[in-house]
């Protein structure tokens, strides 16, 4: 057993004869040896790089001696030179010969491969010609293949040795008539410039080495441009490096710019005059050019001038190079490495090119311009939105004015540059007239028997308007401030009919859209949209091979009829704002009538007529069979992205749209996949749809909705299309809708948690929403967003069975299960008893019938959202007494209309409402200058906190009018308000999804102006048809708003003076004139002036209050006419029959057993049938205050309407209750004194006081 280790047991220590320690020994000794060899060959390396190195450095010692031997030689007589060269030759051969073994055996560890192989170019033919060469050239050659074997461009003597030889080589070559393009001058030229190249990137070299290189440089590549391709990288990788020699960009001496520039294009001149007469082809060289030299930051300062570097750039090679480039896949690895600040640059120059390029090659070059141009800004076009595109700063209108780590167009910096100077001023010249009119589109248009014959190939045959499409699409996502301005000179844009007739932009763009695919096929079915609105499928290279039509970076046929269709859809919806009712309907006076219109699949009529006395609006109308035609294009297309959306985005699940980011042009990434010039509009790959790389399913919904809903208001205005034209109740089971958006809302409503209850919710914007945004929570339903945002397709009566069911669910939500105020009020009293609360003291208020908006809003004010539920309202009398009665619903409504009544025609300044000349309500736009000129008056300084209390109060009362109004809408009580429909717009804009995006929802209009002030849409008008020069005018991009204020007289009084003070309408437009050209822009700034910034802050608090009582949501589902029918009921005639049978009888006229009137009841019924339409609205009025039926009939009258008798008195006059809709009337006798008497009442204007 001895040797032996116990099982599971250890070795005692000293057993030396165990197999563990015998294996540990031999790992041991085998790791020594190991050592041992590593040590042996470590050493043995380092010998062999010293001995190589020490080779190498006595061997060129001897080769410099030999060509100081060989310059000294060539000096002397021609014999002398012609032997001593000889003599040279075979001393450098035999010495190369004598000394190769060793620099072999050191070849593997050094990087100067070439100079062995020079020294071993026994068999080189080359080598044998250079020595059998005669004269001046024969000693250049011999010098220059020895100068190669041993210079090192870091010694300043090799340096100097260099420059002696290229300085007598170009004097020698200039008197000389050499071959210097071929063997054996090409090799070793082409080994002189990569030596020369060397020499100008080694670090610390002076300016004194750098001007001599690049003057033997530019020499040297003019001589062999055709053979340096391989080198391009490196040249203008050393030249960057050159041009940029300081961080700080500083502008070089003038000569060494000049110097620089001509070496920088020495490669270019002969690629570019290599190339066919026709379209350049894409030069390796040029692309070189492109990705390292022209995407330095700044080139202008640091050469001085730009101009003669881009000048001496053939446009067309660089264009077109450019665009293949743009177009390779896999993308060149130059590209893929290049920051967005440097591809701002190269935007900037290219841009800058664009414009020093000769008319005839900019026109040439125009479509691959565009292209550049289009696809450089998509990739870039969340930066030029950050720092550039949501600014206006002043510019002369006629002035030329991408996600994750990796190979990937991502910001690799702090940022863009975008705010340099020349940046800005390249950026901007994109939008200027010149530059966005000289596009002129094609000059032949498709007419309709091409487009009927042709189809879908239409949209091949308009690649040139697609270019440009999709060109003016990705500039205006990249500058939305300046949108408008690229719509306007779009539309003043034309083109020609066979040399002849002129065609408007929009009609010409109309034309082509039609002949699109994507339209004739939505136009005819929804479900079409699902197939040509899906996103491309991407393989690894970004690209759709199933897609390729030939026609590289210009992309499919369907992405380009997007941009098409996109282009229109922005275009018509700017025409829609600046064109009136007038020259709207011109393009309909020699069309059809809608009862013969044509098929969605037949051309659209082109009329090429311009009357001399036609506007230009009117020659760019389409006729109203056209824009029925769009109409239902947009209503198909909006109702697919809306029910199909999860199909559209290949998603799966329960219909419900889980990303609800409301609708604005989302910020790009840059997918690795899709190569350098793609960019995604979402931050989410499935919000991708068909268009532009940038844009989402939501844009696209923005957009299409927004001119539905613009043309829509339109037709709701002045009726053009055919009754039930925007329905689309044949997609949607209508027996199953109003439940199941019922319970939707609900869930949406859970999904987005509890109600929000916040003291101040100015604190917190979440509490509530304001204009132009919405807190609803994600997870809308298709359903929901159709109501939002194309309620129209659905009928009308509809949305109210729906509006009221949502608020029935919300009562039975927040009162406990039942909607009625004494059910709540028990809840609450139990609740108290428990908690120790008194609830119901804070829902009681003691109202002054002559302060009654005061009291209300010193007492209500506080409760924010908690007015939903039912409030008990005292009224006071002047001597303080309290009022007999309980409040059963009616003091409330009899309170709700006297602080509505008092507060919208309060004559006390300043006024927070005014009337238009059509008695129609808005906020007073002069509301916060009145109250600082009442403040003034009053001691206060406008910025001392009392003044800012003020104004901070009187956001609050707007806001707390906001909520009366919604407590009316909230408890279905009709007030006799009539409001402006473009006030009424924003209630709808506000809280529909459409509302982001492009700033609030409400768009505004020239028709809306005329709604608040018909002698200024007069005067817009006159300048918008004025025919004669509009200078002489005198106008500029400035308004006048007439402003109250006080002035004290000397005997200590204030008067009261009215002064125009002078705005801006754009920033710098006071210097900004008004001309013929931009009149229309100026004509949309006016109209957003008045309609919108003067009232904003106004109507965002009463929309804020608004929106705490009603969600905006559901206001959303209503047009403005629609709105007001909420507020005041229905304008439609009084249904006398309706009426009777939702009435109720009380007291003796209260129906018995037989089931028959009593006979004054009866005559009072056949009286109001002989009144006119007028009277029986005054009998409405007279008892419920309100001249107007309810939405849904007389049963849905809260309370209903009810008759008591009053006395037997026959001369006593009617009476009412208007707060219970309860008619006292005595019993009559006669009819004719039932008539007169009644008629006396109700047209007296009187009522509770004639009891």
């Amino acid at each position: 057993m001895s040797g032996r280790t116990s099982i599971g047991g250890p070795s005692r220590p000293g057993s030396g004869t165990g197999t563990q320690q015998a294996i540990a020994h031999a790992q041991q000794e085998r790791l020594a040896r190991q050592r041992e060899r590593d040590r042996l060959m470590a050493a043995r390396k380092i010998q062999t790089v010293w001995r190589g190195h020490r080779v190498r450095r006595q061997t060129k010692s001897y080769w410099r001696r030999q060509w100081d031997e060989l310059v000294r030689q060539h000096a002397g007589s021609p014999s002398q030179q012609e032997h001593r060269g000889k003599q040279t030759q075979k001393t450098v051969h035999a010495y190369s010969q004598s000394r190769f073994e060793d620099m072999y055996d050191a070849r593997e560890d050094t990087q100067d491969v070439e100079m062995t192989d020079l020294a071993n170019g026994e068999q080189d033919d080359a080598r044998q010609d250079i020595w059998s060469r005669p004269g001046v050239e024969g000693w250049c050659l011999q010098e220059l293949r020895l100068l190669l074997l041993f210079v090192d461009v870091k010694l300043k003597e090799d340096r100097r040795r260099l420059n002696n030889w290229m300085t007598r080589f170009m004097r020698a070559s200039h008197e000389q008539d050499w071959v210097l393009a071929e063997d054996p001058w090409r090799v070793l030229l082409v080994r002189l410039t990569n030596c020369l190249l060397g020499l100008l990137s080694a670090s610390g070299l002076h300016s004194d080495d750098v001007r001599p290189a690049l003057t033997s440089l530019t020499f040297v590549t003019t001589l062999i441009s055709k053979d340096i391709g391989p080198l391009t990288d490196t040249y203008y990788r050393v030249l960057s490096k050159i041009t940029q020699r300081t961080e700080t960009p500083s502008t070089l001496d003038p000569a060494d710019a000049a110097l620089l520039i001509q070496c920088v294009v020495a490669p270019l001149r002969t690629s570019a005059s290599s190339s066919t007469s026709g379209t350049p082809y894409p030069s390796p060289v040029y692309e070189r050019f492109i990705w390292n030299y022209l995407t330095i930051p700044d080139l202008p300062t640091r050469l001085g001038n730009l101009t003669p570097l881009i000048t001496s750039v053939d446009y067309r090679q660089l264009i077109n190079t450019m665009a293949s480039s743009m177009e390779r896949q896999p993308p060149m690895p130059q590209a893929l490495s290049i920051p967005a600040s440097r591809l701002m640059w190269l935007l900037s120059y290219l841009i800058f090119a664009r414009h020093h390029a000769l008319e005839s090659t900019a026109s040439e070059t125009r479509p691959r311009h565009l292209l550049v141009t289009s696809q450089l800004l998509a990739t870039l076009r969340d930066d030029i939105i950050e720092h550039l595109g949501n600014e206006r700063p002043p510019v002369k209108l006629e002035r030329a004015s991408m996600t994750e780590d990796g190979m990937d167009w991502v910001m690799r910096n702090s940022g863009p540059p975008v705010n340099h100077p020349f940046i800005r001023e390249q950026l901007l010249s994109l939008l200027s007239q010149r530059a966005l009119t000289s596009y002129a589109f094609p000059a032949r248009i498709l007419d309709g028997e091409e487009l009927a014959r042709d189809g879908g190939q239409a949209a091949v045959r308009a690649h040139e308007a697609m270019v440009y499409a999709g060109y003016v699409v990705n500039l205006m996502a990249a500058f939305p401030s300046y949108a408008d301005d690229v719509r306007m000179w779009v539309y003043l844009g034309s083109t020609t009919r066979d040399g002849q007739d002129r065609i408007p932009a929009l009609r010409y763009f109309w034309n082509v859209v039609c002949g699109t695919v994507i339209f004739q096929r939505i136009s005819q079915d929804p479900q079409q949209a699902v197939e040509l609105a899906r996103p491309p499928s991407l393989d690894s290279r970004g690209q759709n091979p199933s897609r390729d039509d030939g026609r590289g970076a210009v992309g499919s046929i369907r992405d380009q009829s997007w941009k098409m269709i996109l282009l229109f859809l922005e275009l018509y919806s700017f025409v829609l704002k600046v064109v009136d009712d007038d020259e709207f309907f011109a393009g309909g006076s020699n069309t059809a009538s809608s009862s013969s219109l044509p098929s969605s699949s037949s051309p659209p009529s082109v009329s090429t007529q311009s009357p001399s006395s036609m506007t230009w609006a009117e020659e760019s109308a389409l006729p109203l069979s056209e824009v029925q035609r769009l109409t239902t294009f947009l209503k198909n297309l909006a109702f697919a992205l809306f029910w199909y959306e999860a199909d559209i985005k290949g998603t799966s699940g329960d219909g419900a749209v889980h990303n609800r980011t409301r609708y604005r042009i989302l910020t790009p990434d840059r997918d690795p996949r899709s190569g350098p010039f793609s960019a995604r509009a979402s931050k989410r790959s499935d919000d991708r749809v068909a268009g532009p790389g940038w844009m989402s399913i939501a844009y696209l919904k923005d957009t299409v909705t927004g001119l539905l809903r613009m043309l829509y208001e339109r037709d709701s205005r002045r009726p053009f299309l055919p009754k039930d034209h925007w329905l689309m109740t044949s997609m949607v089971d209508m027996d199953a809708f109003i439940p199941a958006v019922v319970e939707e809302e609900e869930k949406r409503r859970q999904a987005g948690g509890v109600d929000s209850d916040d003291e101040d919710d100015d604190s917190n914007p979440r509490a509530v929403p304001s204009m132009g945004q919405s807190s609803r929570p994600d997870g809308v339903t298709p359903r929901l967003e159709i109501l939002e945002n194309t309620p129209f397709f659905i009928p009308f009566a509809t949305r109210v069975k729906i509006f009221r069911r949502f608020i029935h669910q919300d009562q039975c939500r927040r009162r406990g299960g039942s909607p009625e105020p004494d059910a709540w009020r028990m809840t609450v009293v139990m609740r108290d008893q428990a908690s120790g609360q008194d609830t119901l003291a804070r829902h009681h208020a003691t109202i002054r019938r002559d302060q009654a908006f005061q009291d209300a809003f010193a007492q209500f004010d506080p409760l924010r959202e908690e007015l939903k539920e039912p409030i008990q309202i005292t009224f006071v009398d002047r001597f303080g007494q309290p009022e007999a009665g309980i409040d059963g619903g009616g003091v409330t409504k009899e309170f709700l209309l006297t602080v509505t009544q008092e507060a919208f025609a309060r004559s006390q300044e300043p006024r927070m409402f005014v009337e238009t000349e059509q008695h129609q309500l808005h906020p007073n736009p002069s509301f916060r200058d009145e109250l600082r000129d009442a403040m003034r008056r009053a001691g206060l300084d406008r910025d001392s906190p009392a003044a800012r209390d003020q104004l901070q109060l009187a956001r609050r009362q707007y806001q707390f009018l906001g909520r009366v109004v919604g407590k009316c809408l909230y408890e279905g009580i009709l007030v006799d308000l009539n409001f402006a429909g473009f006030f009424l717009l924003k209630w709808a804009s506000a809280g529909g999804a459409r509302a982001g995006g492009k700033g609030p929802g409400y768009r505004p209009s020239l028709n809306d102006v005329r709604e608040l002030d018909e002698a200024l849409y007069q005067g817009l008008l006159k300048v918008k048809h004025y025919q004669g020069n509009m200078e002489d005018l005198g106008l500029t991009f400035t308004i006048d708003d007439p402003v109250v204020k006080s002035e004290r007289q000397p005997d200590g009084s204030w008067r009261r003076k009215t002064k125009a003070v002078t705005k801006e309408l754009q920033p710098g437009g006071a210097s900004k004139p008004v001309t013929r050209e931009n009149r229309l822009l100026y004509l949309a700034c006016v109209a957003h002036h008045k309609l919108q910034t003067q009232q904003h802050d106004q109507t965002e608090a009463f929309l804020r209050g608004l929106g705490q009582i009603i969600d905006p949501a559901w206001l959303s589902m209503f047009n403005r006419a629609e709105l007001q029918t909420l507020v005041s009921g229905a304008a439609t005639p009084v249904d006398v029959e309706d009426l009777r049978r939702n009435t109720q009888y009380e007291g003796v006229y209260q129906i018995g057993d037989d089931g028959l009137e009593h006979p004054t009841v009866q005559m009072f019924w056949a009286a109001l049938h002989h009144f006119s339409d007028e009277d029986r609205r005054r009998v409405l009025k007279f008892v419920t205050s309100t001249p107007r039926a309810p939405l849904l009939g007389f049963s849905q009258l809260r309370p209903s309407f009810a008759i008591r008798d009053s006395s037997g008195d026959q001369e006593r006059l009617p009476s009412a209750s208007t707060c219970v809709n309860l008619l006292k009337l005595p019993r009559y006798q006669t009819a004719e004194t039932l008539r007169s008497k009644l008629l006396y009442a109700v047209r007296s204007g009187a009522g509770f006081d004639l009891s």
